[in-house]
């Protein structure tokens, strides 16, 4: 992951942590908000749906941009993932065209994720109407 990292950032003066992260596992008291979160193609599965979005909320602030990137693999995580997630983040799609011509794909999604901050996090596996704090 490191040397990932290292090789897609341009040489200039960058701060940045790799660090391993198993959604809805790793405690993430111990992580401070991020400034961009990047995933991509996590939510290949059912089962990591609701841990990817609680986490993610969790390393979040509401400054953070998340950048998440899928390519639909499993219908079920899909429908899953697009049900909760208005719970936590507000989404944008970017438009296929803003994407690199190289990297582009009419199969792969790209969303920017923007935290949505709330009185309380929700910690059920069902949808909520949590009161919701002006975004400022």
């Amino acid at each position: 992951m490191r040397e990932n990292a290292a090789l897609n950032l341009e040489e200039g003066n960058y701060r940045y942590q790799v660090r391993e992260l198993t959604w809805g596992k790793t405690g993430t008291s111990k992580f401070k908000p991020v400034d961009v979160l990047l995933g991509a193609d996590i939510v290949y599965h059912e089962t990591i749906a609701l841990p990817l979005l609680k986490t993610a909320y969790k390393l979040c602030d509401e400054n953070t941009k998340f950048y998440l990137a899928w390519e639909m693999h499993d219908v079920d995580a899909a429908q899953l993932f697009w049900k909760r997630v208005g719970d936590y983040f507000m989404v944008e799609q970017i438009d296929v065209h803003q994407l690199d011509d190289y990297y582009r794909s009419s199969e792969i999604n790209v969303l920017c994720l923007t935290k949505i901050l709330r009185v309380e996090v929700p910690v059920t596996d069902q949808p909520t109407d949590t009161i919701q704090q002006p975004h400022q």
